[in-house]
């Protein structure tokens, strides 16, 4: 099986996954007793504060363990004297990216976009882990601007499409770097 072949089984496997745990969240709603759509009901807490961000999650995982995956095969491939742990960055994914463009001098020039997105993943990502998904005051801004992504006071909310558009731009970003 090729790199590509192992992001795109990766890829499909985690689709797979958050199907059933979207699924999931809908069937949890209908056994539920029907009353007035509230942000009490179990699947909006299920899918926005359990789910949505497990996912978020998930997506990073697959994206930092294969960054560092395509780093190293890319040192070996090309014979180089430095290692994706040598360079200096503001972040994992700002080391990874920087190593793979700088040291082993791939044109990603084209899944730029899907980089940003990642890059905003992280984000998401950070806050949902360090702050238990509360944006600190600093950082609002900044959060509200990415797409998919709300806050109701200072908790960060996340929509399906946002979880969505992750993934495909982490297989875009990933299948890139393998190939070039």
């Amino acid at each position: 099986m090729t790199i590509t072949e192992q992001i795109e089984y990766d890829v499909k496997c985690l689709d797979t996954y958050f199907r059933q745990l979207f699924s999931m969240a809908q069937e949890a709603s209908l056994q539920e007793p029907s009353s007035v759509t509230t942000s009490d009901e179990p699947e909006y807490f299920v899918a926005q504060n359990l789910i949505r961000p497990d996912m978020v999650c998930n997506v990073y995982s697959l994206v930092d363990f294969r960054l560092a995956k395509l780093c190293r095969f890319h040192r070996c491939k090309g014979h180089l004297a430095l290692s994706y742990i040598d360079i200096k960055g503001e972040n994992d994914l700002a080391v990874y990216h920087k190593y793979l463009t700088k040291v082993a001098a791939l044109t990603l020039q084209a899944v730029q976009p899907s980089y940003d997105h990642l890059e905003n993943l992280r984000k998401v990502r950070n806050c949902l882990i360090h702050s238990g998904g509360h944006i600190p005051p600093e950082q609002r801004i900044e959060i509200e601007k990415i797409p998919g992504i709300t806050m109701n006071a200072s908790l960060v909310m996340i929509a399906d499409s946002f979880v969505w558009d992750s993934l495909n731009h982490a297989k875009a970003y990933l299948c890139a770097v393998a190939q070039a």
